[in-house]
């Protein structure tokens, strides 16, 4: 399984955005929200998910969107499960290190 990784420095932040190939591009709407991992934001490194963790260590920010990138970020301590949005069949998640 491979995801899509792209990282965006501003200042003293490294924003980490991080999605599943399968949702790239795509419409998510549910009710008043919706997402849409356009590619100009998500579409940097194709990574194998295992991959990941390093990743996560290095942000300051996180912008997670897909079961299968949210899930490796629960799992490893990043992402609180009570804190993921459900957004019209994907999953979105966001860590701020403050």
């Amino acid at each position: 399984m491979n995801v899509y990784v792209k990282v965006h420095k501003a200042c003293n932040d490294v924003l980490v955005a991080m999605c599943d190939t399968d949702v790239l591009g795509k419409e998510f709407r549910e009710g008043e929200l919706h997402i849409t991992p356009s590619p100009s934001f998500y579409k940097g490194k194709l990574i194998p998910i295992e991959e990941c963790e390093r990743y996560f260590a290095a942000a300051s920010i996180l912008n997670l969107v897909g079961t299968n990138v949210v899930e490796r970020a629960i799992s490893a301590g990043y992402i609180d499960r009570e804190h993921v949005l459900t957004i019209g069949g994907t999953v979105h998640a966001q860590m701020v290190v403050v």
